[in-house]
C-alpha cells in the first residue's frame, strides 16, 4: 500500500476493498496465487490429452496417405502448433502469476 502513495499510483479496486475490510491484500494475492497454482495442477491432464490429439495431426497425414500436400502440410504444422502450446502450457506456470510460487505448491 505504501508503495502506491510513494509513487502517486491509484490502487487497484480489489486493493482498496480488502483494506476497507481490513484484509492485508498482500495476503489475499498469496493465497489467490496459491489456489491458482494449485487448480492448475490438478487440471494438467487436459494439456496431456491435447498432446496426444496433436500428435494424432501429426502422424495422421502419413497414417492414411493424405494425397493433397496442402491438406497435409497444414495439419502437421497444426499439430506441432498444439504440441508446443500444450507442453509449454504443462510446464509452465499459469498466466498472471508473477513472483515466486512456494516449492510445496509446485508439486
Amino acid at each position: 500500500m505504501r508503495k502506491y502513495a510513494r509513487h502517486g499510483i491509484a490502487l487497484p479496486e480489489s486493493l482498496e476493498e480488502a483494506h476497507r475490510e481490513g484484509e492485508n491484500a498482500e495476503t489475499l494475492r498469496s493465497k489467490r496465487e496459491v489456489q491458482v497454482r494449485t487448480e492448475h495442477n490438478a487440471n494438467r491432464w487436459a494439456h496431456f490429452v491435447n498432446m496426444g490429439l496433436a500428435t494424432w495431426l501429426i502422424t495422421q497425414p502419413l497414417l492414411i496417405n493424405v494425397q493433397e500436400p496442402g491438406l497435409r502440410i497444414t495439419e502437421m504444422v497444426l499439430g506441432l502448433a498444439l504440441l508446443v502450446s500444450s507442453l509449454l502450457r504443462c510446464l509452465g506456470r499459469p498466466l498472471g502469476l508473477a513472483g515466486p510460487v512456494p516449492e510445496s505448491v509446485l508439486w
